[in-house]
């Protein structure tokens, strides 16, 4: 890595975020923060009551990556304005800001975290799962507009998993679908 990045993962319960960081930037050697993975490591058996300390324990480490200079990875819902706060802050301090937004259809959210949960991973409260969509699409296309490159990813197909939609970088825009879909047409253009 020639720079120092900050790639945000960011999407939905349930989107992917955790299997595109192990597919495609852990290869790479990025350390990567995860509020589950540090909840699970406090307890194993219920990692839903440690969320809040996770998430704090997470930001400390986001903030001493940041304080160090080194290049990492995180994983986010995206769904709170401090999320747009760490983007910004990170590009004020000469950070390469990547910013992945992996999509899901309607109604695949509350799904997938099913489909975790079946497996071993956390839960996340149905009521829950639906209020952070839109927030969560809000607040990425905010960061979206100064990310140095910003990815939008659909995560719906199981046939055709992380399909890329478009990539901005700078303020160049290619899209990989024609036409782009509605949702991500409002993300990179309003």
């Amino acid at each position: 890595m020639a720079s120092k990045q900050i790639w945000i993962l960011a999407g939905g319960n349930g989107s992917g975020k955790s299997t595109y960081f192990s597919t495609v930037l852990e290869p790479r050697g990025m350390p990567f923060v995860n509020a589950d993975v540090i909840a699970k490591s406090i307890s194993p058996d219920n990692p839903e009551i440690e969320s809040i300390r996770a998430a704090k324990t997470a930001v400390a480490l986001i903030r001493g990556y940041l304080s160090a200079g080194r290049s990492f990875a995180y994983e986010t819902v995206f769904s709170h304005p401090s999320k747009i706060d760490i983007a910004e802050h990170a590009k004020k301090r000469g950070y390469d800001v990547k910013l992945v937004y992996i999509h899901l259809q309607e109604g695949l959210h509350a799904a997938r975290v099913a489909q975790r949960v079946t497996e071993g991973g956390h839960t996340v409260p149905y009521e829950k799962i639906v209020s952070r969509v839109k927030r969560t699409m809000t607040n990425v296309a905010i960061a979206g507009k100064f990310a140095d490159t910003f990815i939008l990813i659909d995560n719906s197909s199981k046939d055709d998993p992380f399909e890329l939609i478009a990539i901005k970088h700078d303020d160049n825009v290619q899209a990989k679908v024609d036409p782009l879909p509605p949702w991500a047409a409002t993300m990179l253009f309003g």
